[in-house]
């Protein structure tokens, strides 16, 4: 096993609650208000990441489930709390964007993304909630910040259409 140095997350909408989030944050899609920009955490610093093990594993609905949208994708970032709320505070770096494409004969209404450790990588995954496919994914890591990549000590491994990884380099 191996002790996580930094807390991995998705960004994501959820729900806008006038009396918790703050206006700033409000965004109307599709008829509805939610919360933008925030951090759904998958790993939490410092903790203990067992080989081969799916963490914190989530379910995210795509805002378009229609037929014609033929990807989606998650934007990652690490921070160093424990408990980042939003992608754009301080602690937070933008680490890559995973690409997802969608199946062409039904529409994905929801997609699991899960994330595990193995000896010094993490793997990342998405599927179909719904039939348990494993999606074809991959790592758009060309438009991350030179800083974000030193300051994390990470690499990018694309040895399968289907999965990636990302190495987490002990010094």
């Amino acid at each position: 096993s191996r002790i996580a140095k930094c807390s991995y997350g998705v960004e994501t909408l959820v729900p806008f609650e006038p009396n918790v989030h703050p206006p700033e944050r409000l965004k109307i899609m599709n008829g509805r208000k939610y919360c933008s920009g925030i951090f759904s955490k998958h790993v939490t610093v410092y903790e203990e990441l067992k080989s081969d093990i799916m963490h914190n594993q989530k379910i995210y609905h795509p805002m378009h489930q229609h037929k014609k949208h033929k990807m989606t994708w998650f934007h990652m970032y690490t921070s160093s709390k424990d408990n980042p709320e939003f992608v754009d505070d301080e602690e937070c770096k933008y680490l890559a964007c995973v690409c997802v494409n969608l199946p062409q004969t039904v529409c994905t209404e929801s997609l699991t993304f899960r994330i595990a450790h193995v000896e010094t990588e993490l793997k990342v995954e998405v599927s179909d909630s719904q039939t348990g496919d494993i999606l074809e994914s991959k790592l758009d890591y060309f438009d991350i910040a030179p800083e974000t990549r030193d300051s994390c000590d990470i690499g990018f491994n694309t040895s399968s259409k289907n999965q990636f990884s990302i190495s987490i380099i002990a010094k």
